[in-house]
């Protein structure tokens, strides 16, 4: 059997491959960033995202007579991401502490597998653990018609449904949301505001004078740390400025000497990269309201930081 395509960082439309003449046998690259941006979306992981892909490909590989090859890969690929998200529910339910998505790093900078995204709705690691509340097929049908743009239709065909149970998954998927990713689109981040604050986490961090961050907290913000049971890490939120601010002055005092901290985009928004010897040890991203932060994720866990580590080659 033949190995899949090697990964190209071609830029994409929807329109250019809808129009494109393409042979089931053939050109499933050109195909494979719009796959990995549902996957990543659908299962909030970049390893079993890249997984789907791959399972993808070999049913592409074996299938003969498609007509609409990227109708047919959005629609394998989706039901793919449905069964993972039927099995992970178990599998979640027993994770040490806090779960949050894996990240991967965004921008010039790195390989960017999220790169020709056109929609960047639905990317961020925030919005990555919000969409945990909905069912895998309600989590489907908002990341088709949100992330990809797909219409009922479209996204009606991929799920093997109706039109009007396409609409009524959106529906109420919407409603299981916060005000700032209900409206079709959502509330589009400002990546001035998420670089402002990161900004000043280095340095503070750099100084270990941390005392002015306390104005770009919000009184209530959370922090949420997902060791997964793998390294330490808070197994509940820590709630309020006061108690973040302690946190995080613990964290400098204690690991300061051996950690270097430093902006980088992360799921398409400043965030945060902390390193050891030069090896990814957290990744931290965080959720803004009027300019202050609201949640701080601290991605710990060892096995969620593969893609990272790959990504800086290591």
């Amino acid at each position: 059997m033949p190995a899949p395509p090697a990964r190209s960082s071609a830029s994409y439309t929807t329109e250019n491959i809808v129009a494109a003449d393409v042979s089931p046998t053939e050109d499933f690259e050109a195909f494979r960033p719009l796959l990995f941006g549902v996957a990543y979306r659908m299962l909030g992981s970049a390893s079993d995202a890249e997984d789907a892909v791959q399972e993808t490909w070999l049913r592409w590989h074996g299938a003969t007579g498609i007509e609409a090859p990227q109708a047919w890969l959005i629609r394998v690929v989706t039901n793919i991401c449905l069964d993972q998200l039927r099995s992970a529910r178990v599998r979640r339910e027993e994770y040490v502490g806090p779960w949050l998505p894996e990240p991967v790093l965004t921008g010039e900078s790195v390989d960017d597998p999220l790169a020709a995204v056109q929609r960047r709705e639905l990317l961020s690691l925030g919005a990555l653990r919000v969409l945990e509340r909905l069912s895998p097929r309600e989590r489907a049908a908002l990341v088709l018609h949100e992330g990809l743009g797909l219409s009922h239709a479209e996204v009606a065909t991929a799920l093997g449904a109706t039109e009007a149970a396409s609409r009524q998954l959106l529906a109420r998927a919407r409603r299981r949301l916060p005000a700032d990713l209900r409206a079709p689109g959502g509330r589009r981040a400002d990546p001035t505001e998420h670089r402002r604050l990161t900004e000043a986490m280095v340095a503070a961090f750099d100084s270990g004078d941390l005392t002015p961050l306390l104005a770009l907290l919000h009184e209530d913000i959370q922090l949420v740390s997902d060791g997964g049971g793998q390294v330490r890490a808070a197994l509940r939120p820590i709630q309020g400025a006061g108690k973040v601010l302690r946190f995080l002055a613990g964290l400098r005092e204690r690991e300061g000497a051996r950690l270097a901290m430093s902006a980088v985009e992360v799921n398409g928004l400043p965030g945060l990269l902390v390193t050891e010897a030069g090896v990814p040890v957290a990744v931290v991203t965080q959720q803004l309201s009027t300019g202050r932060a609201t949640e701080l994720l601290f991605v710990v866990a060892p096995g969620k930081l593969a893609a990272v580590r790959r990504q800086r080659g290591l």
